[in-house]
């Protein structure tokens, strides 16, 4: 019997971005970056994103690494 312990849920720091070229608010953002910080650089931990918290809790509908914001 091996028992790990419960993970330490990590509120990672705001992700700030600018945008692109065209200035409407709206831009491609590359989830990634923030990996590390909310793993806290355990390679053991797998980071999934997902745009509502039912979505999380279900495991369904995950979005991808590179994300572009619907709302300003």
């Amino acid at each position: 019997l091996i028992v790990n312990p419960v993970p330490v849920p990590v509120v990672p720091t705001p992700l700030e971005v600018c945008d692109d070229n065209i200035p409407d608010g709206i831009t491609l953002i590359d989830l990634t970056i923030k990996n590390a910080e909310i793993s806290g650089g355990n390679p053991d931990y797998q980071v999934t994103y997902y745009e509502t918290q039912i979505d999380a809790d279900n495991e369904v509908n995950p979005i991808g690494p590179m994300y572009t914001n619907m709302t300003n």
